[in-house]
């Protein structure tokens, strides 16, 4: 089962769910955050986390806390995050562009967004985990290119530098053409895998009635055989025990025939 990580807007005490990441927290994500807000986040991070783990698992009140990050905040972040995309996936500057736009126009002046990383430390622990957030952090407010380490996305998957839309409100395809392309590309690799698990399910069942038919031809055939060693040979004991087992083969393969 997958680890998640979320990112939230917050307004109001009302929280909606934009992103989400499996096993991992998505590279532009920490764009939106600096080494302050790190800073400040640290220690009450720990201290939850460890109530948190402590806690049962069935607590259905366990409080989790978040990295916090104002709009003013994260646009301003977003300035140094764009240069460090533009270094070292310049592949990718549109998809970053939309990004931010898409957060932009989500977010009202007074709202926030919330990172939800407590499923990610289950990996590491919170104090190692924050670390390592700490040093993706300084390595694009550096532009530091060659050490991302542990958060280093597949240049191959969309979803290592967004995370997931699908499963909210789905909305970021509507500005990102990169990213409904993505999803499309999806949707028709599924198909042709539903296709093509279709097909092998047709020629397993095909496969699986010519086994039961011969199983009852070879069952007839037995009998058959199993009643001229009576006739001819006066085989009776023989004769008897093939029938029998001719018996059970052609009863075997009809029952699976019929279902």
């Amino acid at each position: 089962m997958a680890n998640q990580a979320y990112l939230i807007k917050t307004s109001e005490g009302k929280s909606e769910e934009l992103f989400e990441a499996n096993n991992t927290i998505p590279l532009f994500w920490f764009t939106l955050l600096d080494s302050d807000t790190i800073e400040r986040s640290e220690k009450i991070l720990m201290d939850c986390y460890d109530s948190y783990i402590e806690s049962d698992d069935d607590d259905e009140d366990k409080e989790i806390v978040n990295i916090i990050v104002s709009k003013t905040t994260f646009i301003k972040n977003s300035t140094a995050g764009k240069r460090f995309i533009e270094k070292k996936y310049p592949d990718k500057v549109n998809l970053y562009n939309d990004f931010i736009k898409y957060l932009d126009n989500k977010l009202s002046e007074t709202d926030q967004l919330e990172l939800n990383i407590f499923e990610i430390a289950q990996f590491f622990t919170m104090d190692h985990l924050v670390a390592l957030i700490s040093n993706t952090v300084d390595c694009i407010e550096s532009l530091n290119l060659n050490e991302l380490q542990t958060f280093e996305p597949s240049r191959s998957s969309i979803y290592d530098f967004v995370g997931y839309d699908v499963f909210f409100g789905n909305q970021f395809k509507n500005y990102s053409v990169d990213y409904l392309e993505s999803l499309l590309k999806d949707k028709k690799e599924k198909e042709l895998r539903d296709k093509k698990s279709v097909r092998q399910r047709a020629k397993e069942k095909r496969k699986e009635k010519f086994k039961n038919i011969f199983m009852c031809v070879g069952g007839i055939a037995f009998i058959g055989a199993s009643i001229l060693m009576i006739i001819k040979n006066g085989s009776y004991f023989m004769g008897i025990v093939g029938i029998i087992f001719g018996g059970i083969a052609l009863l075997f393969g009809i029952l699976n025939l019929k279902g």
